[in-house]
């Protein structure tokens, strides 16, 4: 009888066993599984959505370790000018707007005065005199040789020569300046008119006058700028001059503009504090990213005491959310495969720096600039 008992437990108990086992088909579909290798995970599309996951992409950062500092896009002062006309006149050409292009040598500007004409009329004058002069220096020097004349005479007709003469060179120099070619002056083509042309090429950056304003010598009336040499000018306190080397890489980003990071190099150091003690620090940029900016930007950068290696960025960066601490240990989920029904991300190992504007600084030699980690939904599935 016991015996009998016993084998009817043993036929009641093994089904309940095979019936508490699920089978494939009633596991739930949403269930974040393993691979064999541990070091993958793969989630369903479907548990992705109904979880809010969400995607970053690593992206190089400026990294906290080097000198940070602000400042400019600039140009060298000799592709910077200021144009102001010598003498002051009513502007009748002026056909530019600022952004215009212009070349070296092209006319600018006409301005109309009567003073113009007075110049030209003194030069004439002056230049018809000194034939005289001329002569009757010859003439009293030949007379004192031969004792005819008197000294007297002869120094005031020296004084009269040389004072004439003097007059007629500055006459002849302010004609120069004017762009009025002295040797084509004569009665019959005096002007009331000088034009300015462009002393560099560039586009036009300001423009202070309009057609019938009067043209100031004492103020600017336009201003060209040459963006070839575009250049940083950054400012870096006084506390980090000695930190500061030529050649050593800078990144920088233009904040109003996008967060992208840019390379750069110190190229000169000012060797003089500034009244707010600061050095002036130039940096060249290179010449494939100077149609990305303009003069006068506003700059964030960072001088790199350990420069970036040529051929990979040492430091990238992913949302400080993506970023999940074990025990000690960083670790961030790179997508690995986008299946029709899954998403496979690889769990990495990173070392963690510093936290910049919500993104935390990454390093690890698994890791490449624009690849995509899982950012929302990561704490949870770090093993």
């Amino acid at each position: 009888m016991i015996m009998k008992n016993s084998a009817k437990y043993i036929l009641i108990f093994i089904p309940f066993l095979f019936a508490c086992q699920p089978s494939e088909k009633e596991q739930p579909q949403n269930e974040i599984t393993a691979q064999k290798n541990p070091s993958l995970i793969v989630v369903s599309k479907e548990q992705f959505e109904k979880n809010r996951m969400d995607f970053d992409t690593l992206s190089v950062t400026i990294s906290p370790d080097g000198i940070r500092a602000t400042g400019i896009i600039d140009v060298p002062p000799e592709n910077r000018v200021s144009l102001s006309p010598l003498m002051g006149g009513y502007v009748t050409y002026n056909p530019f707007l600022v952004g215009d292009h212009v070349q070296k040598g092209q006319l600018l500007l006409r301005l109309e005065n009567p003073e113009f004409v007075t110049l030209q009329q003194e030069y004439l004058e002056i230049r018809e005199q000194l034939k005289y002069l001329r002569e009757e220096y010859t003439r009293h020097k030949e007379l004192l040789e031969e004792q005819i004349t008197s000294r007297k005479n002869f120094l005031r007709a020296e004084s009269e020569y040389r004072s004439a003469n003097a007059t007629y060179f500055g006459l002849r120099k302010r004609l120069q300046l004017l762009d009025l070619d002295p040797d084509r002056v004569t009665p019959e083509n005096i002007t009331s008119q000088i034009s300015i042309y462009a002393p560099i090429s560039g586009s036009i950056t300001k423009i202070h006058v309009t057609k019938g304003s009067f043209a100031n010598p004492s103020s600017p009336a336009l201003e060209i700028i040459n963006g070839d040499h575009l250049h940083l000018e950054i400012n870096v306190f006084e506390k980090d001059v000695m930190k500061v080397k030529r050649g050593q890489k800078i990144s920088f980003q233009v904040p109003e503009a996008a967060k992208e990071t840019f390379p750069a190099e110190v190229h000169l150091i000012s060797e003089a504090l500034s009244d707010q003690r600061t050095i002036r620090v130039h940096g060249h940029i290179p010449d494939s990213l100077k149609n990305n900016f303009v003069v006068g930007m506003y700059v964030e950068a960072m001088i790199q005491n350990n420069p970036f290696k040529e051929d990979k960025p040492t430091d990238l960066s992913a949302a400080s959310a993506a970023v999940v601490e074990k025990e000690g240990r960083y670790f961030i989920l790179i997508l690995e495969k986008d299946e029709s029904d899954a998403y496979t991300f690889r769990q990495v190992a990173v070392s963690a720096g510093a936290e910049i504007e919500g993104r935390r600084i990454l390093r690890s030699p698994d890791l490449s600039v624009n690849s995509v980690v899982l950012k929302k939904g990561a704490f949870d599935l770090v093993r």
